[in-house]
């Protein structure tokens, strides 16, 4: 496997994060929640070390069709996006689904925090409503704002709820 291959979650990834799919193991969900677009395989061994074989973690997920390498699809820009640069927003037009704001804001939380923010992933991941997915959002921000500033935690939950959760 090319360390230098970026890869990306497919339809099925996204959805079995969503779902916490049954048989999907500790480390490779762990793993496909890292999964961005962007980050390399190499990138991607260094941030999951303690996992262990991080090849043959991607390879099951490749096997499994959670992830698929961008050089198949498309380009996407080098790396995450510098923490101290404004994040691109998440703005959706119309009403999005639970499981695709979920997504997104994991997303953005692991721009903001690397693979520390995989116990908040697990959190909003977990809700089942979109009452609850807000009800998580603000105790996430609270976390936040400790973690990395009152500015920055509000500018994830403004452009988390720029997104309407059907």
């Amino acid at each position: 496997m090319d360390k230098d291959t970026r890869y990306r979650k497919t339809g099925s990834g996204v959805d079995a994060i969503a779902t916490r799919q049954p048989g999907l193991a500790t480390r490779q969900r762990s793993l496909l929640i890292l999964v961005d677009g962007r980050r390399t395989a190499g990138e991607l061994a260094m941030l999951t070390a303690a996992f262990g074989d991080t090849e043959e973690l991607l390879q099951a997920l490749l096997s499994q069709g959670f992830i698929e390498a961008v050089d198949q699809v498309h380009a996407v820009p080098s790396g995450p996006a510098p923490l101290a640069s404004a994040p691109a927003p998440l703005v959706a037009a119309a009403a999005v689904p639970l499981a695709k704001a979920r997504s997104l804001a994991s997303r953005r939380l692991i721009d903001l925090l690397g693979p520390g923010a995989s116990e908040l992933c697990v959190k909003l991941e977990a809700t089942r409503t979109a009452e609850e997915f807000r009800g998580t959002l603000r105790r996430v921000e609270g976390i936040l704002r400790e973690v990395v500033g009152s500015q920055r935690a509000t500018q994830f939950v403004n452009e988390v709820e720029t997104l309407r959760v059907s």
